[in-house]
């Protein structure tokens, strides 16, 4: 018996109608939960990591299920329950329902960490002015709280704790420990063999070239971060993300403040994180890399030349960071 493939996106043209049905504040969404439920894959998991691989598409269904519910406050029929679980945790998102009723209504594993993540990100969005509709970053990175007022935390954080019990994954135990020290605001200091793992993806002549590979579990926020300017690239002398839909950058390079990209340094205190991290400073907000920075990028510079490719060497990152801060000095100088 052949494997049933799902698409979990939506077509152009369901796309364009759900879009439609929004300015149009239409009243009837029942098609539409008629598409999904005949084109996703609306099965339970096993295990967290199959959860991470599924629930992109499940989050944009949440986050247009929160459309809906602005204009219409309908009772669909659902024929598959983690379906309806999805939208009974938007209604909470939106504040329709209270989170108790929420938690009472969510029974399958996805769901279950669906709704704590929804939960995290609005304690987040409340004391942090984001608009998140769903940041894992709580979940899964040590030291998230640094970047947080975590004073909102405080009154939900023993209810936290106690639902975290409800959900049985086996590998979801790294994951809760990172939850609960966030909520308790343990420190993680650097990995030990940080730049022994990454240093080569790092210190490279063509860093910035929308880099994408596995990387270790429990990262702190600030290896996570390093990590993640590796998946741009420079085009026309701008910053430009591996994805972007107008709505969602990843990554979102727009949250690197000089305030960050500050902590960053003192948090590596390492010349190849430097390296990285003023780079990106000069491309954004145009400050001068330090000697050592730009002594790093002639080094390689001369690497790519001695090894006499023309189309590497004209489309490493080294080389925009040369062009731009070459019109930089034009421009400082004219």
């Amino acid at each position: 018996m052949s494997e049933v493939k799902y698409k979990n996106y939506l077509d152009h043209e369901i796309h364009v109608k759900f879009v439609e049905g929004i300015l149009e504040q239409s009243q009837s969404w029942q098609w539409f939960i008629e598409y999904i439920e005949n084109n996703y894959d609306l099965s339970d998991i096993s295990s967290y990591i199959e959860y991470k691989n599924r629930s992109n598409s499940l989050v944009s269904i949440l986050s247009k299920f929160a459309n809906i519910l602005e204009i219409c406050d309908s009772n669909f029929q659902f024929k598959t329950i983690l379906l309806q679980e999805v939208y009974e945790i938007s209604k909470y998102y939106v504040g329709a329902i209270e989170r108790a009723h929420c938690a009472e209504n969510v029974n399958s594993e996805f769901s279950k960490i669906l709704f704590l993540s929804v939960w995290l990100t609005k304690l987040q969005n409340l004391g942090n002015d984001s608009k998140y509709i769903v940041d894992n970053r709580f979940m899964n990175q040590r030291n998230f709280h640094q970047t947080l007022n975590m004073q909102v935390f405080d009154y939900d954080k023993e209810e936290i704790i106690l639902y975290l019990e409800k959900i049985k994954l086996l590998d979801f135990e790294e994951v809760e420990r990172n939850i609960k020290d966030n909520l308790n605001r343990v420190v993680y200091d650097l990995s030990e063999k940080f730049f022994d793992i990454y240093g080569d993806r790092l210190l490279s002549a063509n860093c910035f070239s929308f880099q994408s590979f596995d990387r270790e579990t429990s990262l702190t926020w600030q290896e996570d971060t390093l990590l993640d300017m590796l998946k741009i690239s420079i085009i026309n002398g701008e910053v430009t993300p591996i994805y972007s839909n107008g709505d969602i950058i990843v990554p979102n390079y727009k949250c690197w403040t000089p305030d960050l990209l500050k902590q960053l340094k003192i948090y590596f205190n390492n010349h190849i994180s430097d390296f990285v991290i003023e780079s990106i400073d000069f491309l954004l907000n145009r400050k001068d890399p330090n000697i050592e920075t730009i002594e790093s990028h002639c080094n390689l510079f001369i690497e790519l030349i001695s090894k006499g490719k023309n189309y590497e060497i004209l489309n490493s990152s080294t080389y925009e960071i040369f062009v731009n801060v070459k019109r930089k000095m034009v421009h400082n100088y004219s």
